[in-house]
């Protein structure tokens, strides 16, 4: 079997308020996963779909790939995030693929690919999540 490769998508619309943060932990979340998996491929793609605010500006500041759209929907944001990603990877074979996605306000933990790789492993084939919203976010 040929190494893995992840396409990684993450839906934004105005998100810069907690882009920034979203993209750190996803870059380490990469990082730890590469170090873990050798030979794995990533394609993150930021899917910008009608933003107004500073998201664009904040997403170049980061290793990731970027597709605009105007759309406003995000299952249409995350389909064309899954094209860009796995056009970027040379449309590997279908078994040698995962497809992962998070959101722009969203922090995944470092341990986040891993965790959908080891468990693909063993036999899955989709790994649902749970969100824990940040409740000091939620009162403001």
């Amino acid at each position: 079997m040929s190494p893995i490769a992840v396409a990684v998508v993450v839906p934004v619309h105005d998100e810069a308020a907690l882009l920034d943060a979203c993209l750190a932990a996803l870059t380490a979340a990469i990082a730890h996963a590469r170090r873990t998996h050798p030979g794995l491929r990533v394609a993150p793609v930021v899917v910008l779909d009608a933003c107004t605010d500073a998201s664009e500006q904040i997403a170049r500041s980061w290793p990731v790939g970027i597709r605009r759209i105007d759309a406003r929907r995000v299952g249409t944001a995350r389909r064309r995030g899954v094209e860009a990603a796995l056009a970027e990877l040379g449309d590997p074979a279908p078994d040698d693929t995962w497809i992962a996605t998070t959101d722009g306000d969203s922090t995944v933990p470092v341990t986040w690919l891993t965790h959908q790789l080891d468990l693909r492993a063993a036999g899955a084939d989709v790994v649902l999540g749970t969100v824990r919203p940040d409740f000091a976010d939620l009162t403001s």
